[in-house]
């Protein structure tokens, strides 16, 4: 009798620990990404000093298109018009363990504004997760400020 129990005490531990890994295989096969899904995040990360003059904010966007595309913008806010403000969009990929630069854009600046917005559509391989990760500055009389931001991630298919 004691025998039975430790059989049947050993296949339902079997059990419970092959289901997590059969539900994230199964999950990976659904939706065609080629990696589990990265971490969630609590928010999306920022770097901007509230103590900031002219840098007041900045933003990055990222959407999945489908056929391997994504449609990536960035944005960066002054608090009054500076003698230069700009912006540089870098998209990641997840590997299933760390995110990996996959392309840096040029510089997007604007002179004498209060905004600048950049935007362009980039191929990428699909299966994978993506982010963007913006850079946002302003140059006011020899002042630079600098901040970052990182979008949500999207899988591309």
């Amino acid at each position: 009798m004691k025998q039975k129990w430790k059989w049947l005490f050993f296949f339902s531990l079997l059990l419970l620990l092959s289901a997590p890994v059969h539900a994230m295989a199964s999950e990976n096969k659904d939706t065609g990404a080629k990696t589990a899904a990265p971490p969630e995040e609590a928010h999306v990360e920022s770097t901007f000093d509230p103590y900031f003059n002219y840098l007041e904010n900045g933003y990055g966007y990222i959407s999945a298109q489908g056929s391997g595309k994504v449609a990536i913008s960035g944005e960066s806010h002054a608090t009054q018009y500076v003698d230069t403000l700009g912006v540089q969009m870098t998209l990641q990929r997840y590997t299933g363990s760390g995110w990996v630069d996959v392309n840096t854009g040029s510089d997007y600046t604007n002179a004498d504004s209060k905004r600048v917005y950049a935007s362009d559509t980039r191929q990428v391989e699909s299966g994978y997760y993506y982010r963007l990760v913006t850079k946002h500055w302003a140059i006011e009389g020899g002042v630079t400020e600098s901040g970052y931001r990182t979008s949500s991630s999207v899988l591309v298919n």
